[in-house]
């Protein structure tokens, strides 16, 4: 199958879709049965599978957590030799030493061609106003010779490193800031976990993202899977994110392939809205 367009992250060249690897992880950001379900699918061997089907229907990179569940698979899928796609790695915060968790990611034998500081971390960093230490951490990622991103649930984090110009190569751009930090109440797309989906959120995000320079990886834009329920909602919401990101910027979905062939799914509406 032919490849997806692609965009430069500085060197690297990624298809304008990646999966997102939250829930290879468990993490559905909807209700804690739906996260079981996916730890009970998402065996190595099916985490396998989706990374070989999203390579064939021509995406070429992946977003995944750096903790050590997943970099056991990945140490399979490199002696395997069957996955060739770019990994791009996530910090891991509930580890106590953030070097240990680059030297992690970096002893792997699949290596990641870039890793980006966590975004729940990146915010509650900035909002405590402790800048210089996150610029720190984000020179310690762009010390080790990969590319360095920075994600972020808050525009205002994004915003912050573009104008005093910190030592990153790309920005991931959550859609939705998940945690309701600052909010009140409930939304429409209110998750179970105290996890607030508010439908404000993803055009102030689009605002930052087309102010920035730099390109951004855009995520979460099917609010965790709440878009993805009926074709209309999933064509809709992938029509926005193509509309809300600049021409040299990507997306990043994450994949439940149980039930229906979501990669396919994904993939074909992808190369309509871009055709177009």
């Amino acid at each position: 199958m032919p490849e997806l367009p692609r965009v430069k992250l500085g060197r690297l060249e990624v298809s304008r879709l990646l999966i997102g690897g939250n829930p290879f992880s468990g993490i559905s950001h909807q209700h804690p049965g739906l996260d079981q379900e996916l730890l009970d699918y998402y065996t190595t061997e099916n985490i396998k599978k989706a990374l070989a089907r999203a390579q064939q229907s021509g995406i070429n990179a992946f977003v995944a957590r750096a903790d050590r569940h997943f970099l056991r698979v990945l140490r399979e899928c490199h002696q395997e030799g069957r996955i060739s796609m770019h990994w791009v790695a996530q910090t891991v915060p509930e580890l106590a030493d953030f070097r240990n968790g680059l030297a992690a990611a970096l002893s792997c034998p699949y290596r990641p061609a870039a890793i980006y500081f966590h975004g729940g971390l990146a915010d509650s960093l900035w909002q405590e106003k402790k800048l210089l230490q996150l610029q720190e951490f984000l020179q310690m990622i762009k010390d080790t010779g990969v590319l360095c991103g920075l994600a972020a649930h808050l525009p205002e984090t994004i915003e912050e490193a573009e104008s005093q110009d910190w030592p990153v190569d790309f920005y991931l751009t959550c859609f939705y800031n998940p945690a309701g930090r600052g909010k009140k109440g409930l939304t429409v797309l209110t998750g179970s976990a105290g996890e607030y989906f508010d439908e404000k959120d993803p055009f102030r995000m689009a605002q930052a993202i087309q102010a920035v320079k730099k390109p951004c990886l855009a995520y979460k834009v099917l609010a965790a899977g709440r878009k993805s329920v009926t074709p209309g909602l999933l064509k809709e919401a992938f029509r926005f994110a193509y509309a809300s990101i600049k021409p040299g910027d990507a997306v990043v979905v994450g994949v439940f392939q149980k039930y229906r062939d979501q990669i396919a799914e994904d993939v074909s509406l992808v190369r309509e809205i871009l055709s177009s």
